[in-house]
């Protein structure tokens, strides 16, 4: 065995599942190291709960391979995988209380009063809930609920804790809060976790690493400084973050990008693929100048409106091409550059669009 091999904790191998004639997986293949922090980021109906659901044996795959600690468990039900789920209803048991909600798959194993009080003493310690145990699921917080499912999630000691979008019934001051906590607590555990969330800010948060879904696919697989500052697909570049999109043609030799009267040099290392191309920038790439700058990617635009942001001002623009024709471009610049350029709507300002910050990629069809 490869020191890989031996570092692989859970191995997903080219799985497919099928809903009669929708394919909501199709040949997805991943894999988590031990203590790896792993989060399945995709929109709606992209198949990330049913990769979820088919890990935990919730949902059997009509093909590949689920493999846990090198062990097959492809065709396992859920009480055999030693797995710890928590969904995003948080499914606790409204008439137990808090204490109970988390004692109760351990009564079967643990059949000492004493040992039960104390193991759960610990569980509800850890998730910082010691004075919560007596009360019931209605007289907690969403926050509260949260943790005490997580609990009951961690009471068996799982090989594998799946999350299913945990947070996403919370307010955003408590999932911040909570996001913080459950990475401190699956990092101080060793635990290899899986979480399924649609916000991309949870995911760039918490994760070690991102997998991005779409259709049914895994479409891109890092970290996520590599998903953020070299998205493989507009798609992907669309999803993490915001980003500016003009399709064009690409002169390989001269490394510029058309679009009309407009030509863009490109500075990064991109292997030829072909003439049509989709150039991208991020609105926090794009400088604003209201001197008089000129150079490459130095282009002369209409300011037509500046939002305030707070530490941020959004800076709305239209970029000429030729044939009265414009584009629309979007910066994001601090509150001081702001006020050192003293831009504002309805103004002309230069975009500086920095050669080696400017995307290309393939053109969708």
């Amino acid at each position: 065995m490869t020191s890989t091999e031996s570092e692989t904790y859970l191995s997903v191998e080219r799985v497919t599942k099928r809903f009669g004639a929708f394919t909501a997986l199709s040949d997805v293949s991943f894999t988590a190291r031990r203590g790896e922090f792993l989060s399945i980021l995709g929109p709606s109906g992209c198949g990330k709960t049913t990769i979820l659901r088919a890990v935990a044996g919730l949902e059997p795959q009509d093909e590949g391979v689920v493999r846990l600690k090198g062990r097959d468990v492809s065709t396992m039900p859920v009480s055999k995988r030693h797995v710890g789920i928590v969904f995003q209803s948080y499914a606790l048991f409204p008439n137990l209380s808090a204490r109970d909600n988390v004692a109760y798959g351990l009564r079967k194993d643990l059949k000492d009063r004493r040992a039960l009080a104390e193991r759960v003493d610990k569980l509800l310690a850890l998730v910082g809930l010691e004075a919560a145990g007596n009360k019931y699921p209605s007289q907690l917080s969403g926050g509260q609920q949260q943790r005490v499912a997580l609990a009951r999630a961690l009471a068996l000691s799982p090989d594998l804790l799946l999350l299913d979008e945990p947070l996403s019934a919370l307010d955003a001051q408590v999932r911040v809060m909570l996001r913080a906590e459950i990475r401190a607590l699956t990092q101080r555990l060793g635990m290899t976790t899986i979480m399924v969330t649609h916000d991309q800010e949870e995911a760039m948060t918490m994760a070690d690493r991102i997998l991005i879904m779409n259709q049914g696919r895994l479409v891109q697989n890092g970290s996520p400084s590599d998903i953020y500052e070299a998205p493989a697909s507009p798609f992907v570049a669309s999803f993490i973050g915001s980003m500016n999109f003009v399709s064009g043609d690409m002169h390989w030799d001269s490394r510029t990008f058309h679009r009309g009267n407009l030509s863009v040099k490109i500075d990064r290392d991109v292997s030829p693929f072909g003439k049509e191309a989709v150039a991208a920038i991020r609105p926090e790439d794009i400088r604003v100048s209201t001197n008089g700058e000129a150079g490459p990617n130095v282009f002369e635009v209409e300011v037509d409106n500046v939002e305030y942001r707070g530490p941020v001002y959004r800076v709305t623009m239209r970029l000429p091409f030729g044939g009265g024709q414009t584009l629309p471009l979007v910066a994001d610049i601090t509150a001081d550059q702001a006020r050192r350029t003293g831009v504002s709507g309805r103004t002309r300002a230069k975009a500086i669009l920095p050669a080696d910050r400017v995307h290309l990629f393939r053109a969708e069809a």
